[in-house]
């Protein structure tokens, strides 16, 4: 099967510490593998192609809808040392700022990445 370039799958492929947690004694993340501490609490960037259909979300599936991942990144995220600088706002607090109207309509857009067809393709399922 040929692989999608990263930008077909919607990820740049990094991994990111997006704040999920700040316990990290029983998962530390990328740091596992590259025994680095810059990479503890850090996870692969997952494609954002169908996902509607992946809950639950974050590597640990502690959430289990788009508007709770929403939520999260809006006034949810746990401060750690490795958590990605994108997250950081001018007043040095963690988030991205959202309405509840932005995003309704950013939960509307990754809803057009779902693919139906593929979906329900039955090449690609183990049934």
């Amino acid at each position: 099967m040929q692989q999608l370039p990263c930008s077909d799958l919607f990820t740049d492929g990094s991994y990111r510490n997006n704040g999920i947690t700040n316990d990290f004694r029983f998962d530390k993340g990328r740091q596992e593998i590259s025994l680095q501490e810059t990479d503890i609490g850090k996870f692969k960037v997952p494609t954002l192609r169908n996902v509607e259909y992946t809950a639950p979300y974050m590597h640990n599936g502690s959430l289990s809808t788009l508007e709770e991942v929403l939520d999260h990144y809006t006034n949810g995220m746990k401060p750690s040392e490795t958590i990605d600088a994108v997250f950081h706002k001018n007043d040095g607090s963690l988030g991205i700022d959202l309405t509840e109207e932005e995003k309704k309509n950013l939960i509307a857009f990754l809803k057009t990445l779902s693919d139906q067809e593929f979906i329900n393709n039955k090449n690609f399922s183990e049934y």
